[in-house]
């Protein structure tokens, strides 16, 4: 079976659990891939501290990377629905 490929939008704190998984080996068949932010800076940090080979320049850029399949999404409620719609739209699981 084929990994699925993760993005993550919005490196905050529920980000950090669900990449703290990955690191504790909990997902099977799965790989963080990329990660985007309004913070160029804290996308940086976030891929460094769980060794995400891809930081996007914004959403899109993830969105739009053949490297990722699927996208969790962990931005604040009121951005929560464009970027699901936005991924759906670009063919990505959200």
């Amino acid at each position: 079976m084929e990994q699925c490929r993760f993005g993550i939008i919005g490196p905050g704190g529920i980000a950090e659990k669900f990449a703290g998984t990955f690191q504790m080996g909990l997902v099977k068949n799965a790989k963080l891939t990329a990660v985007a932010s309004r913070s160029p800076a804290k996308a940086e940090a976030f891929a460094e501290k769980y060794h995400i080979p891809r930081v996007c320049a914004g959403y899109d850029a993830l969105l739009a990377a053949p490297q990722v399949d699927a996208v969790y999404i962990a931005v604040t409620n009121q951005a929560h629905y464009d970027c699901c719609m936005r991924s759906i739209a670009a063919g990505k699981h959200v």
